[in-house]
């Protein structure tokens, strides 16, 4: 094989070992691999045409055209080779996700603190159905325009879970206390309750260089955790049921609900397919993730009182009629262990979540979260969290608390 200029003179055992695996056809002009192919990075490229991204929870494809993501209704068939996934169970109902109107920030850490440096590493409970459009943070180091920046995302409490997400920067110039605000390639979908690790790390000068955890600004109420704003938008996860129109178009999609004893029929070329929500319909869709109200507070709160004890309340302004999402998360122990500690969350004086926590250890923390759908009328409302020890004893302790509330229908 001759090589020019570009290249090295000889290849490596691993070079040759990979080269092994590659053929290429002249008679189809194609590239031939006999073993699959993984690419760490998140996206493949379609000439300049298309992305096709893993978004954590999505597959996106993106119009490179017209900087446009496309996420698609999508069913599927659970792994059959289990017994319990061969009845109806085994069938995932077609499904599309549905993007509130308005894209929102949230500082999930707390307040950004005016100096000192941590790592961008942490793991965290998704709190509610969200896509992520990106995040603002502050540098504590320098980044020269020939480091690599690498955010990751991890299934799990730490980088030993399912990398879901990678994404590379380079070609930045930033002094220690200088902001940055980073787009994704593309929206990172998430969904309620799911364990997350995230990472930022840098390579200095070169692509392939060691990594370290990357330096930035912290949080001013959790000082171990670095300051971060998180641009998203709600969505919510709506049925799409194809079923027989009487109107004589053909077959019908109908969004939000499910349609029963309607016949079902394949879909052929010639069928006349149309997505033709109803009023009420269109309503849920427009309206979803409204009304959006936040609180927290991140400090450490402790009693040794059996009686409820206010952790932290969220009272809202005037809110239109509807159905509204209310939700709490916190972290909670004993300073003594196998002591339990009592949380509730009420939504204007009813207990809709009440929870039973006792540590293995003293001081050892756990996150716990709780929510409710609940109609609510025009006024305002109050969503409140609340802790308390037992008669076993101990001091109970509650931390990282917060609220919201957002209008889903």
């Amino acid at each position: 094989m001759t090589l020019g200029p570009a290249y090295p003179k000889s290849l490596t055992p691993e070079q040759v070992a990979t080269l092994l695996h590659f053929v290429f056809n002249p008679e189809t002009n194609m590239l031939e691999a006999d073993r699959s192919i993984m690419t760490i990075l998140s996206s493949i490229l379609l000439g300049d045409g298309y992305r096709i991204s893993s978004s954590a929870n999505e597959l996106v494809v993106t119009d490179l055209r017209t900087n446009i993501d496309y996420y698609y209704p999508k069913t599927g068939l659970k792994d059959q080779s289990i017994l319990a996934n061969q009845d109806v169970t085994g069938l995932v109902p077609l499904a599309t996700a549905v993007m509130g109107d308005d894209l929102q920030t949230i500082e999930a850490n707390g307040p950004e603190d005016t100096s000192g440096a941590v790592g961008y590493e942490g793991s965290n409970i998704v709190p509610f159905d969200v896509a992520v459009i990106g995040i603002e943070y502050t540098f504590e180091e320098t980044i020269d325009p020939s480091d690599f920046l690498f955010y990751e995302i991890f299934e799990g409490t730490d980088d030993t879970g399912r990398l879901i997400y990678q994404q590379t920067r380079t070609d930045l110039t930033f002094s220690p206390g200088g902001t940055f605000q980073w787009f994704f390639t593309t929206p990172l979908f998430g969904v309620t309750g799911q364990q997350i690790y995230t990472r930022q790390s840098i390579a200095k000068g070169n692509q392939d260089a060691d990594r370290a955890v990357l330096q930035v600004r912290r949080s001013s109420t959790m000082p171990t955790r670095h300051w971060v704003k998180s641009s998203f938008r709600l969505f919510a996860n709506q049925s799409l049921v194809l079923n027989y129109s009487n109107s004589g178009s053909g077959e019908g999609i109908a969004i939000g609900k499910d349609v029963n004893n309607l016949p079902l029929k394949s879909l052929v070329a010639g069928d006349g397919i149309s997505l033709e929500p109803t009023a009420d319909e269109i309503e849920i869709i427009s309206i979803f993730g409204t009304q959006y109200q936040f609180e927290a507070d991140e400090t450490e709160s402790t009693t040794t009182s059996t009686t409820f004890q206010t952790k932290l309340t969220l009272t809202t302004p005037v809110l239109p009629a509807g159905n509204y999402r209310g939700a709490a998360t916190y972290e909670v122990t004993n300073d003594s262990g196998d002591k339990p500690v009592i949380t509730q969350t009420t939504l204007d004086g009813v207990e809709y979540g009440q929870s039973s926590f006792a540590p293995k250890f003293e001081d050892e923390y756990i996150i716990k979260s709780s929510f409710a759908v609940q109609a609510l009328d025009n006024d305002t409302h109050e969503l409140v969290l609340s802790f308390r020890s037992t008669s076993e004893g101990g001091t109970a302790k509650i931390r990282r608390a917060r609220l919201e509330i957002f209008r889903v229908s």
